[in-house]
């Protein structure tokens, strides 16, 4: 979740708040797991706590991904190879097949 969060920080088509917010919800995660670990006798009582950042996060990127989608066919300086209409490259197959 914290590599997530710096990705969606970095790349420039997510909000940044929602890189940020990414990369607190993974802290969550991991605190939490630390709790549940380290101390046997940890019954789980702040686990909403720290998990309500991912829960909050996980909905915003759901949401966002609904209305936004960085699709090619929308965002063509994101995506170059397919300025010309079909993909180049590895993505491109074959049209002839061998017999």
């Amino acid at each position: 979740m914290i590599m997530l969060g710096a990705c969606i920080g970095m790349w420039g088509v997510f909000p940044r708040y929602l890189g940020i917010s990414m990369w607190i919800a993974g802290v969550g995660y991991i605190v939490n797991s630390c709790l549940f670990l380290f101390f046997p006798g940890y019954d789980g009582l702040v686990t909403w706590l720290l998990l309500l950042p991912a829960l909050v996060t996980h909905f915003w990127l759901a949401g966002w991904l609904l209305v936004n989608t960085p699709h090619p066919s929308k965002n063509r300086t994101l995506f170059p190879s397919f300025i010309s209409g079909r993909p180049t490259g590895d993505a491109v197959m074959n049209d002839k097949v061998e017999p």
